[in-house]
């Protein structure tokens, strides 16, 4: 089975709470019994389709509930026991994506409606300040925008094809099995998430999806040549001068859901010659997680070592400190399969020593190649190619 880089999650009964009774008891306040005749998870009649769709408006759809009702409903009235149905976003969802999205693309399918959207959009802005998963997600896709919905097998299909996912590398979460099914049949996995089954059940503490069998592994990266520019005989020691190499933002992007997790290791010596403090390089580093972060793929840690090369301590590259160091922080890591992006021969002889898998980027240097297991021309090419590398696991 391939390894999962993407989960597309439905919204009602999965990241939202609903119930849908609550529709036809509200409907049934107000004079108009058995609802759920015409409207209820398993089954709608078609109107209810082209609402869902946005094939028929908010006012096209007042009319057509009071040509059925006996009593003449007002649109608010109309409103307030179609919206009935929606109860809340809980906070345990929100922080669940904030996690999930640190290791996979993720995105939203639902089948909802012009009314639903606006109510429950209004709510979580009430409730967070944003709309959870427009914050949080890649893209959303809500059936009466995109004008198809669940279980037709275009809407699955146009999410593949505009996000170039692969169906079997993307994750499928929802509640109703006949969703489940079209999605099974297109090539996704999927998980029908029964009743008494949370979400958040499904996801480990961070964040991993704990049904996948063969989760990516660690990617330690360096910094100065491989992230940023690499500043000649001499040190970054302000924010102002990290400037970020073409390319590395969109590498992460890719890179983010590839890996269990990705690390800095980065010798810092100029720390030792007095040139600068750890305070300035920690002063360096938030400034790069927030350039990191503001498209979900902050580094997982860093390490670095401050020390002279005469010093001959244990972290210094090519000693393998920093290695046991990030180990020791998370002792689920194997070094035996993770990968180390450097673009000096210290970065592949310490990669060597750990045991870790060593891949060089920057201008062809056959020293340093040598005893790289590939070269790149840059942390861009390496993600756009890594999947090549990471099946010969």
């Amino acid at each position: 089975m391939n390894k999962i880089r993407n989960i597309i999650f439905d919204f009602g009964g999965v990241l939202y709470h609903i119930r849908y009774q609550n529709i036809a008891e509200a409907f049934a306040r107000y004079g108009f019994p058995d609802f759920d005749k015409l409207y209820s998870k398993a089954q709608q009649v078609e109107a209810f389709d082209l609402f869902e769709e946005g094939r028929m408006s908010v006012p096209e759809f007042c009319d057509y509930i009071r040509s059925l009702s006996h009593n003449p409903l007002t649109d608010e009235q109309i409103a307030e026991c179609w919206n009935a149905i929606l109860i809340d976003f809980p906070y345990s969802s929100e922080q669940l994506l904030k996690k999930v999205r640190d290791h996979y693309r993720i995105f939203l399918f639902s089948n909802t409606n012009q009314l639903n959207y606006e109510a429950f959009t209004e709510q979580m802005i009430h409730k967070f300040g944003y709309s959870v998963p427009e914050k949080y997600m890649e893209r959303c896709y809500y059936s009466q925008i995109l004008h198809i919905r669940k279980p037709k097998p275009e809407g699955f299909l146009h999410i593949l094809e505009e996000n170039e996912l692969k169906a079997g590398e993307t994750l499928f979460i929802d509640d109703s099995p006949q969703h489940i099914a079209t999605a099974q049949q297109l090539g996704f996995q999927t998980h029908h998430l029964q009743q008494g089954e949370t979400v958040n059940d499904l996801f480990d503490e961070d964040g991993f999806y704990k049904m996948e069998n063969d989760r990516p592994n660690t990617l330690f990266l360096d910094r100065d040549g491989v992230l940023n520019e690499r500043i000649v005989d001499g040190y970054v020691t302000r924010p102002e001068e990290f400037v970020l190499l073409p390319g590395v933002l969109e590498a992460l992007r890719l890179l983010r859901p590839r890996f269990d997790r990705i690390v800095l290791v980065s010798n810092q010596q100029g720390i030792g010659k007095g040139l600068f403090s750890l305070e300035d390089l920690d002063k360096v580093h938030a400034y790069m997680q927030l350039l990191f972060k503001a498209q979900g793929t902050p580094l997982d840690a860093i390490y670095v070592c401050p020390h002279l090369a005469s010093e001959h301590c244990d972290c210094r590259k090519p000693n393998v400190g920093m290695a046991l160091q990030a180990k020791n922080d998370f002792p689920e890591i194997d070094l035996s399969t993770s990968i180390m992006v450097g673009d000096s021969l210290s970065d592949m002889q310490f990669a060597h020593n750990a045991g870790i898998r060593a891949v060089s980027v920057g201008p062809a240097d056959a020293e340093r190649d040598e005893l790289a297991v590939r070269h790149y021309v840059d942390l861009l090419d390496f993600a756009n190619n890594v999947d090549s590398l990471l099946s010969e696991d």
